[in-house]
């Protein structure tokens, strides 16, 4: 292999590692971007004097 050979392919190599690592998949610790909520944020139930109110996304109860 010629001189300018050898640096094409250096070069292609750097080219492509950028490439290659944007396809990584996300590390395990990282969080995982907001996504739709599978189901209603609010749940109802009827209680002796009223309704009891639950936020599904913080966990809150209201009554």
């Amino acid at each position: 292999m010629g001189r300018q050979t050898l640096a094409g392919i250096g070069f292609s190599v750097l080219l492509l590692v950028p490439v290659a690592h944007a396809a990584e998949p996300a590390a395990p610790g990282t969080p995982a971007p907001p996504s739709a909520p599978a189901g209603p944020r609010y749940s109802f139930s009827p209680v002796e004097g009223g309704a009891l109110k639950l936020d599904t996304q913080t966990g809150q109860v209201s009554f």
